[in-house]
């Protein structure tokens, strides 16, 4: 799981938010997906829980908790994916003289012609795990 640059424990901690989804998840569950004893995952599941990443149900299933959300905004609020891509975008549409677009899971860019009627229409969210 870890390799030589890597901290095993946070890899095995990323795994578990990323075997979380929509759907309720039993320990069992998670042991399945992640590969992990139920002791492994008690305990790291148990530290994700103090910072708020992961959150048990009455029933006794895990879901992500408000933290993950928290960590999406600040993502969104600092990373400005038009900086990037609106200038190649605007040099496509000015060498090729075609409209040109961008699309990605989560963010649309989309020129016609003219350089000038640039539209960013930002983050677009989908709900589910991010495909493969």
């Amino acid at each position: 799981m870890n390799d030589e640059t890597g901290v095993a424990a946070v890899d095995r901690a990323l795994t578990i938010l990323d075997a979380l989804t929509e759907e309720k998840t039993t320990l069992a569950d998670l042991s399945k997906r992640t590969g992990f004893y139920k002791s492994t995952l008690l305990r790291l599941i148990k530290s994700l829980e103090k910072f708020g990443y992961v959150l048990r149900d009455a029933d006794g299933c895990y879901r992500l908790g408000s933290k993950v959300l928290h960590l999406g905004s600040l993502y969104q609020k600092h990373f400005n994916a038009s900086e990037l891509v609106v200038p190649a975008l605007r040099k496509l549409v000015e060498e090729l003289g075609e409209g040109a677009s961008f699309y990605a899971r989560e963010l649309t860019a989309t020129f016609g012609g003219n350089p000038a009627d640039a539209k960013f229409s930002g983050w677009q969210p989908r709900s589910g795990a991010p495909r493969e």
